[in-house]
């Protein structure tokens, strides 16, 4: 193919090309980046201006009682690309408007007429929408295409009994469109990071102050002592460490994860006290039998070992923690501070229907254990396992996986194997025995880290409750009564 000259270039593309002919070698990379670069340029729109409803009564104004060369003349300074053709059409629209009304109003805000057609969908209706919408979203409803039309179609049969629902079938980007420009918001699809709901804060001040009384009620009428304030909580514990993501190009439409679904886990019954100390776990594994038990383990004292059919805990394991880890724990405690045997202790825990059944309560006032639930559904901050403890638990977990992980591929390779035939045996027979020494190993890790125990209770509000200083007889509901 023969070279085309830079002026023919120039030329074929009709757009002047500010080039000196010595600048660049013709037929080169840089000379046709250089060419397009100027051409993007030459093709480039100018600003449209915008002017608000008060900035054409202005220059309407003034152009009605000047003429149109005046008012451009006299904005030049406050709106440099105002021209006379502008100036014109805003006079005209005044006088317009002016005619339309009563001479002796004066207009202060020149709206344009809309452009385009119409909506489909009356902005009576599309307020409402939006507003059902937002309820709906704060409350942690779903929000996508389906429901949106299904509002739409609700709205429609209420206000408008007569009108076409066919509408609203294909209307849900048109409603997205109107909150975008409405609200300033510009809704899209996310992933769910939780089912809580947000808490207004006036709510959470109350409820926290309720719960705080109720503990410092309870510590001050027993004197109970910073070792016998405990708080248990559930948590889950994987064998194997899963996501519903993973690393892959992006835009890619297929994204295979063998073992996405893996639930296989065990359920740890963790407790702490607010003077800082760790109980032993309770572990419920998932069988009928000891066979499900990890074999040849050897777990710290005092930790107790059960299972269930489904690894849950239920009504009998919460009776065999108290039995066999709170009360041991409660007595030797009472012991070594020379406390009477009927020392009442705070069992402070969340209303998991499985510990709060009449049987468990009675065991808890049995031995002298008096139970103050966590506020529903607001675990994440009034519970001090959940504040701090939890996170650190599968946090470790997760770094003693990533170990396994690391050992298998480094064993393989040193032994010559094909890096196309690696592979990480996750199959429970193989996993049991490390996840249970994971277990010990994480619990030896939590036994010094005093400071964050100690630290979820402070965030609770539980070691303010349980002060001395706290002021207990203030009644939030005061007002209310």
């Amino acid at each position: 193919m023969s070279s085309m000259p830079r002026t023919d270039i120039r030329h074929f593309f009709g757009v002047p090309v500010n080039l000196d002919s010595n600048d660049l070698p013709a037929n080169t990379p840089q000379f046709v980046a250089a060419v397009n670069k100027e051409i993007a340029k030459a093709e480039q729109k100018g600003k449209y201006n915008k002017w608000t409803a008060k900035d054409r009564a202005d220059i309407g104004n003034y152009a009605r009682v000047h003429g149109a060369v005046a008012a451009a003349k006299h904005f030049k300074k406050q709106h440099p690309s105002l021209t006379r053709q502008t100036a014109q059409t805003f006079k005209k629209l005044m006088i317009d408007k002016l005619s339309s009304i009563e001479r002796d109003l004066i207009v202060n805000e020149l709206e344009t007429k809309k452009r385009g057609r119409p909506t489909l969908i009356p902005d009576t209706v599309i307020d409402k929408v939006l507003e059902i919408l937002d309820v709906l979203r704060l409350r942690g409803a779903i929000v996508k295409g389906c429901v949106i039309r299904g509002v739409l179609k609700g709205v429609l049969k209420q206000l408008q009994p007569n009108s076409n629902y066919e509408v609203a079938y294909e209307s849900s980007r048109q409603i997205l469109y109107h909150y975008e420009r409405r609200k300033k918001v510009k809704l899209v699809k996310r992933v769910a990071t939780t089912a809580r709901l947000p808490v207004p804060e006036g709510v959470l001040s109350e409820v926290k102050l309720c719960f705080q009384c109720d503990i410092n009620k309870i510590v001050k009428e027993h004197k109970i002592p910073e070792d016998l304030i405990i708080n248990h909580d559930q948590t889950p514990l994987k064998y194997v460490s899963v996501s519903s993501r993973t690393m892959a190009p992006r835009g890619s439409s297929i994204v295979p994860i063998a073992g996405s679904s893996d639930k296989r886990q065990i359920t740890g019954n963790l407790a702490v006290t607010l003077s800082g100390k760790l109980l032993p776990f309770q572990l419920i594994y998932e069988g009928k039998t000891n066979r499900c038990l990890p074999k040849g383990v050897q777990f710290p004292t005092g930790f107790h070992l059960t299972m269930t059919p489904n690894h849950w805990s239920n009504e009998n394991t919460s009776k065999d923690y108290v039995l066999k880890i709170l009360a041991p724990y409660i007595e030797k405690t009472k012991q070594e501070l020379g406390l009477p045997p009927e020392q009442k202790s705070l069992i402070i825990s969340d209303v998991f229907r499985g510990q709060q059944t009449q049987e468990v309560l009675t065991l808890y006032e049995s031995l002298n254990m008096i139970v103050q639930k966590v506020p529903p559904n607001l675990t994440h901050i009034f519970q001090p396992l959940d504040v701090s403890i939890n996170g650190l638990v599968k946090s470790h977990m997760r770094d003693q996986y990533e170990k396994y992980y690391a050992t298998c591929i480094t064993t393989q390779l040193a032994a010559g194997i094909n890096q196309d035939n690696i592979d990480v045996d996750t199959r429970i027979s193989k996993i049991k025995k490390l996840h249970a020494e994971w277990i010990i190993d994480t619990y030896n890790f939590l036994s010094t880290r005093k400071d964050d125990i100690i630290k979820g209770f402070s965030k609770a509000g539980i070691t303010d409750a349980a002060s001395e200083n706290f002021v207990s007889e203030l009644d939030p509901f005061a007002d209310l009564m």
